[in-house]
């Protein structure tokens, strides 16, 4: 019987020698080590996040306290760690930094000072959190370290959900939405479409024809799961980075595999297919068919951003503090848009500062996509780049500049954008482009990168 005991960690490429790229980077000079301390600690956190529920607690009612120092710990040990192996945060980071500092103005103008104080030590929390998901991707140079602090976890919540059949209430008619184990049906809804993005990740860095077909099972099941959730705006992310996907990998390429085209294409029409059977048949899509037939049925939303609106007018120049959006707000609720949320708390200065941070990232993997990929590495650019505007465009309909998920999410796409322009700088310094070599591939056609 044939062993696939070689493979785990399951990300592990299959690779019959090692690169001039990995053979010269951070970890080939100082080890792994260090890397790999960082990795099975932040993989415990992360998992803490993602699988906290009243279940969790109730089984371990000590969890948060653990986790809390546990992130300390990981803190702490990631911090050597970028001295170790001399990646810094960067421009992205230090953008959500200054926003950080500006939005301690919140101490003079907020309506409730302890509600402030409470927001912004999550944000600063979050902040943390992004910091070391943009590092272990700087560092290693790769997506595998941060796909195995999040994939495990949320595979468990996602298959959990649809054996006990908590994500089929849609499909039975059922208007209650989850929320035992998948907690939040919009969190879970949203988190599917980079989840399917990591698959589809590991999917082209290994050649393993059992591993394929699990990775493609894992994702026919989590787009299932988007839509049994009920959750608008997963279903729109879903379609939306698909067909980004499709039009950065296959539409604009000039040298087009006939059959990964064809298949492409395929693909395409039965999502197409399906969608007449989404909008009549799920709990999904009648909400997403009520919105658009009579946009009036989100009528408290669309005055949460007219108050907005009016307390920006008000508070110009610092905001009303970061969190009081909520206490101001007569609906005593988030703004549903992370870009009024950031507005409100923090003004305009803030909110250029923060937002900064997309057209920093947006460019630097605009920067990637024009060097001299490798095959896999073009692909994984063009994907980030379809996830990343998934994110922004997401954002007018939530609140996430606190949330854990978010911050994960957005700083794994810049930091690993950000090892590669790392890697492939070294390789133009060294006088060689090593694309043949490295992981057997065939260079891209793409300029950027002198051989």
């Amino acid at each position: 019987m044939q062993s696939y005991a070689h493979q785990l960690p399951f990300l592990r490429p299959n690779k019959p020698r090692p690169s001039l790229a990995d053979s010269t980077g951070p970890l080939a000079k100082r080890g792994k080590l260090m890397i790999t301390i960082v990795i099975v600690l932040f993989t415990f956190t992360m998992s803490v996040i993602i699988l906290m529920s009243k279940a969790l607690m109730e089984i371990f009612p000590s969890i948060n306290t653990i986790n809390f120092y546990v992130g300390i710990v990981l803190t702490g040990v990631f911090i050597i760690s970028m001295f170790y192996y001399k990646r810094f945060p960067q421009w992205e980071l230090a953008l959500v930094g200054l926003w950080l500092l500006w939005s301690l103005t919140g101490f003079i103008v907020a309506y409730n000072l302890n509600h402030f104080v409470s927001e912004y030590l999550t944000a600063l929390q979050v902040w943390v959190f992004g910091l070391i998901a943009f590092g272990v991707a700087a560092i290693r140079e790769d997506l595998r370290g941060n796909i195995v602090s999040y994939v495990p976890a949320l595979t468990f919540v996602i298959v959990y959900g649809m054996i006990t059949g908590e994500f089929q209430s849609a499909l039975a008619g059922d208007e209650v939405r989850v929320y035992s184990i998948a907690t939040n049906p919009n969190t879970i809804g949203q988190q599917g479409i980079p989840y399917i993005g990591f698959l589809i990740y590991i999917f082209r860095e290994n050649k393993n024809k059992t591993l394929r077909v699990v990775l493609v099972a894992l994702m026919i099941i989590a787009a299932a799961t988007i839509v049994f959730t009920g959750s608008r705006k997963g279903i729109l992310g879903l379609g939306f980075a698909i067909a980004l996907y499709y039009f950065f990998q296959f539409a604009r390429r000039k040298n087009k595999r006939l059959g990964e085209f064809l298949l492409s294409t395929l693909f395409i029409v039965i999502i197409i297919a399906l969608v007449p059977i989404i909008l009549n048949e799920t709990v999904a899509g009648n909400r997403l068919l009520e919105f658009l037939m009579n946009p009036m049925s989100e009528e408290k939303r669309i005055n949460m951003y007219i108050d907005g609106w009016g307390m920006f007018l008000q508070h110009p120049f610092s905001g009303v503090g970061l969190g009081n959006y909520r206490l101001l707000s007569p609906y005593q609720g988030a703004a549903h848009s992370d870009y009024m949320e950031v507005l409100t708390g923090t003004g305009l200065v803030g909110f250029a500062l923060y937002f900064s941070m997309y057209f920093v990232g947006y460019f630097r993997i605009q920067r990637v996509r024009k060097l001299k990929l490798t095959s896999n590495d073009r692909h994984h650019a063009n994907m980030l780049l379809a996830l990343f505007l998934v994110e922004v465009a997401l954002n007018f309909g939530r609140s996430v500049y606190i949330s854990p998920y978010h911050s994960f999410v957005l700083m794994t796409y810049f930091g690993y954008a950000y090892g590669l322009e790392r890697k492939y700088g070294r390789l133009r310094k060294l006088g060689r482009s090593d694309l043949q070599s490295n992981l057997g591939q065939p260079a891209a056609s793409t300029p950027g990168l002198r051989t």
